[in-house]
C-alpha cells in the first residue's frame, strides 16, 4: 500500500532525513518536503564567511536538486498541522496529506534580544549578518568588538566563542590585534558550561592565550545604539562593532498544533518519536529530546544530522513492516570550533547525565574534520 511521508523543513536535518527516506523507500511511496526557502544556506559556514574565507555562493544549495532524487518539493510555508486528519494546511491554503510526518523545522531566531541588538549590531546566524561583519572588519577602524549572548538558548553554544577566535585569527594576520580588544557576554557560569567542566576549563585557556575576554554570568538587558553602550545589572561596557547570536524560539507550528506539551518544543523519545503519536517524528532543534539528567539536548547541526538518519530509518521500518526494529540515538557527538590555524574539538554522550565530554588539544587536523562534517556533509545532502 502507498505510504506518503512529508518531511517540513529542508535544513541540515531535514534535508539529510528526506535523503535518506527515499533511499529506504521504493518509489511506490511518495516523499514530500516542505521548504519555504527555495534557496538554503549552510550555517555552520557563517564564521567562515565573516571572515573572507568562504564565498556567499559556496553556501548555498536550491531545494530544486531534491527534485532530481525523486522528492517531491513543496516551496510553501507549513502553517498549521491537522494531526488527526493527518493535513498539513500551508500558507496560501494549500493542503498536503500525510501518513508519516517528519518535523525538522528548525528554531527561529529572536532578533529583539536583547533590546536594541537588531538595531545596533549584526546577526550572527544569518547570511545577511555574517556579510555584514566580513564588510565591517575589512576597513573596522575602532577598538572594541563586541560579542553578545542574548540567551542561553541559541543555536550552536560554540559560535560564540568560534567567531571570536576567528576575528581575532583575521585581526593578527592584519597586525591589528594588539590596538582592538575582543569582549564576549553571555548569561552562561562559564564558556560552554553545558559540555562539562573538562570542556569549559580547557576552553577558558585558550580564550586566555588569545586574550580574548568572557564575561560570564552576564545576562544583556539592552544595548544603546546611539551611545554604543552594552547594558549589564552590574553597569555598562562601550563597543565600537556589535555582533549577536539572537536567542532560538521554538518555531510557531508546533504550539499551534498543539504537539508542544506547553513548551513550545516537539518533544520526542530517544527514537525521534514524538509523545503519543506513531505517525509523528521530530529532529534538530525544534526537538526536545531529554538527557538522563533531564536537561534538552543543544541545538547544534551534529545532533540533527545524527538524529536524521535514526529518525529516516525507523519511519521507513514502520511503513515497510518491521514495527519491532526501533531505532534509538546513541547520544554521542561532538563539536568542533574553529579557531584560525587549529580547530578545537570536544566530544562526549549528550544522553549522559554528566555528558561526559572531553576536549582534545588544538590541532590542524581537526580543520579537516570541521569541513568534512560541517560542510561537506551538508553540501551532499542539499545537491
Amino acid at each position: 500500500m502507498k505510504r506518503t511521508v512529508a518531511v517540513v523543513g529542508g535544513g541540515t536535518g531535514g534535508g539529510a532525513a528526506a535523503r535518506l527516506l527515499r533511499r529506504f523507500l521504493d518509489r511506490s511511496h511518495e516523499v514530500i518536503l516542505i521548504e519555504k526557502e527555495k534557496t538554503l544556506y549552510n550555517r555552520g559556514s557563517l564564521p567562515f564567511l565573516a571572515i573572507g574565507a568562504r564565498q556567499r555562493s559556496g553556501l548555498l544549495r536550491d531545494t530544486a536538486n531534491f527534485r532530481r532524487l525523486g522528492i517531491r518539493v513543496v516551496d510553501r510555508a507549513a502553517a498549521f498541522i491537522d494531526v488527526e486528519k493527518k493535513i498539513i494546511h500551508l500558507e496560501g491554503g494549500r493542503e498536503v496529506r500525510y501518513d508519516f510526518l517528519l518535523l525538522a523545522p528548525g528554531a527561529e531566531l529572536n532578533p529583539g534580544l536583547p533590546p536594541g541588538a537588531e538595531e545596533a549590531g549584526f546577526n550572527a546566524h544569518t547570511l545577511s549578518g555574517a556579510e555584514g561583519i566580513f564588510s565591517r572588519l575589512r576597513d573596522f577602524q575602532g577598538r572594541e568588538i563586541a560579542i553578545v549572548v542574548a540567551s542561553p538558548t541559541i543555536k550552536f553554544p560554540g559560535s560564540p566563542y568560534e567567531y571570536a577566535f576567528l576575528i581575532d585569527y583575521f585581526l593578527r594576520r592584519r597586525g591589528r590585534r594588539r590596538e582592538i580588544a575582543i569582549n564576549i557576554y553571555t548569561p552562561e557560569p562559564a564558556p560552554l558550561s553545558q559540555f562539562g567542566e573538562r570542556v569549559q576549563e580547557s576552553l577558558k585557556e585558550l580564550l586566555l592565550k588569545r586574550k580574548i575576554l568572557v564575561y560570564s554570568r552576564s545576562p544583556v538587558l539592552e544595548i544603546q545604539e546611539a551611545a554604543k553602550k552594552i547594558v549589564l545589572e552590574y553597569g555598562s561596557f562601550p563597543f565600537d562593532m556589535l555582533i549577536y547570536c539572537p536567542e532560538a524560539v521554538p518555531p510557531p507550528i508546533i504550539r499551534q498544533s498543539k504537539l508542544d506539551g506547553g513548551s513550545g518544543w516537539l518533544p520526542v523519545d530517544h527514537g525521534c518519536q514524538a509523545a503519543g503519536r506513531e505517525e509523528i517524528f521530530g529532529i534538530g532543534d525544534a526537538a526536545l529530546m531529554l538527557s538522563e539528567s533531564g536537561a534538552p539536548l543543544p541545538k547544534m547541526g551534529s545532533l540533527a544530522h545524527l538524529q536524521s538518519s535514526v529518525a529516516a530509518k525507523n519511519i521507513a521500518n514502520l511503513i515497510l513492516g518491521k514495527k519491532g526494529e526501533k531505532q534509538t540515538f546513541n547520544g554521542f557527538n561532538g563539536a568542533i570550533i574553529a579557531m584560525g590555524g587549529a580547530s578545537f574539538l570536544f566530544r562526549g554522550n549528550s544522553l549522559a547525565a554528566d555528558g561526559n565530554f572531553r576536549p582534545l588539544p588544538p590541532s590542524k587536523l581537526w580543520n579537516l574534520f570541521k569541513k568534512v562534517l560541517s560542510e561537506s556533509w551538508w553540501l551532499r545532502d542539499h545537491s
